[in-house]
């Protein structure tokens, strides 16, 4: 990252990037402890496919309504940075009532009803983060910068998770007191989170940019706007997308340890191998983005995220499943660091925070569908006793979502376009076999070089 804070000639908005960066690590970390485990956790407790869907779904749901009152709070107030730290310190405590009241009062509700406010708290903020890195992120490097972020992010998560789930692994297997493993690592989840108080309080807030009153984008003005722009053409692929990915992941992690029997190792192990591939490429996707736009990334990615919900429908061996997992990793690190960054070139500075709250906001509301009906669909899948998969018949629901994921693809992928001059957009083969193979080429001859003068020394 050196390289690039040196491209940065103001010495403060280059030391504000740094303390950016620190803060999401400490997120990563979070990330990698808790969130990845909570549906574990929730097991742990013997609740059913349905309840862990309304795990996720209501936490999706209730992002996609408190976004939007971020963005007009931060709209009339101003102040971003103590918003977002007082918001991060609420998410933090959150992860201990989540532990604590669920235990002592061994009800499960609690993960429900405390992960909710947590993930509320935090996402009260992010509208208020978003304008503000907006603002502090050059234009020109803002691909690289947040490839280059995301990997950082992802290696940290990466060990958060897997150290994570050794600790869960020795508690239950070998101590045989699985419920401690938990209180470690959401103990430790909630220690770094609140920990971001000290990046945040140290980085530079610029003055915010505010639309005019009454030419401020809302989500009225938005569902309202022509359906041709570009924006809404976007969204609406985006929000689609969401519900078709949203039928999966819990009840992935349900059929990993439930149907598949893997161990909390062999669980860890899938969800870092999607975490070391995610990391990897996004500086790899970034650099691309700045050449050749959003558009041409986010179309071969988008492509590419739709095989692995086939094939794990019918997959079994975790020695399959891994490279599954790294092809996941690397479309996904493009997928969405290009919707991410699309909004920016799609949207005026000023309208930054309300154009990703009602994005995020429609998607999460799309997420809850998601995994809510994928819910009330595993409540009757097991009586289908005809088809040649497990008991609980949940790869039928990944069979749905590759459906509903292709026809996203197919009908409403080319519906919008790109919105900045780029370079000549080369061959698909060219983003999927010449640059990678230059790159680890590239990659190959410093390592040589460095041995030689290593050796010449």
């Amino acid at each position: 990252m050196e390289d690039l804070f040196q491209k940065i000639k103001e010495k403060r908005i280059a030391k504000t990037l740094r303390y950016a960066l620190i803060d999401g690590v400490l997120w990563s970390c979070m990330f990698g402890l808790a969130e990845d485990y909570l549906i574990p956790f929730a097991l742990h407790f013997q609740t059913s496919p349905f309840f862990i869907s309304l795990i996720t779904g209501s936490a999706q749901l209730g992002i996609s309504i408190i976004q939007l009152l971020g963005a007009r709070f931060i709209g009339y107030h101003q102040k971003r940075k103590w918003l977002i730290i007082i918001c991060n310190q609420f998410h933090a405590f959150s992860w201990i009532l989540v532990l604590v009241l669920t235990y002592t009062m061994k009800n499960p509700v609690f993960i429900i009803v405390f992960y909710f406010i947590g993930v509320i708290s935090t996402n009260f903020g992010t509208p208020a983060w978003l304008s503000w890195m907006n603002e502090t992120v050059p234009a020109r490097l803002r691909g690289e910068y947040w490839g280059k972020r995301n990997r950082i992010m992802g290696f940290f998560q990466f060990l958060a998770t897997s150290t994570a789930g050794l600790t869960l692994y020795f508690f239950k297997n070998i101590i045989h007191h699985e419920f401690i493993g938990f209180a470690v690592i959401f103990t430790l989840a909630a220690l770094f989170r609140s920990s971001s108080i000290l990046p945040l309080s140290r980085m530079h807030e610029p003055q915010m940019k505010v639309p005019q009153k009454g030419k401020e984008l809302t989500l009225l003005k938005f569902l309202k706007s022509s359906g041709r722009t570009n924006f809404k053409k976007f969204v609406l692929f985006n929000i689609l997308m969401t519900f078709s990915v949203y039928f999966m992941p819990a009840m992935l992690s349900i059929h990993i340890l439930k149907t598949l029997k893997f161990n909390y190792i062999q669980f860890a192990l899938i969800n870092m191998t999607v975490n070391i591939a995610s990391f990897i490429s996004m500086a790899y996707w970034g650099s691309l983005i700045d050449r050749f736009g959003n558009y041409a990334i986010m179309r071969l990615c988008a492509i590419g995220i739709i095989l692995p919900s086939l094939l794990w429908a019918f997959l079994r061996n975790i020695y399959f499943i891994l490279p599954i997992q790294i092809f996941s990793g690397f479309v996904w690190a493009g997928f969405n660091l290009t919707t991410f960054n699309f909004i920016f070139d799609l949207v005026k500075k000023e309208d930054i925070s309300s154009a990703t709250a009602i994005t995020t906001s429609l998607n999460n509301i799309m997420a809850f569908l998601g995994s809510v009906i994928a819910g009330l669909i595993s409540h009757f899948t097991p009586g289908i006793t005809w088809l040649p998969f497990s008991a609980l018949n949940l790869e039928i629901i990944f069979l749905i979502s590759f459906l509903f994921r292709a026809l996203t693809v197919l009908i409403f992928l080319p519906s919008f376009r790109e919105v900045k001059q780029t370079e000549p957009v080369p061959s698909e083969m060219h983003f999927l076999v010449y640059f990678p193979a230059r790159n680890i080429m590239n990659q190959i001859r410093v390592i040589h070089k460095k041995i030689m003068n290593m050796i010449q020394w």
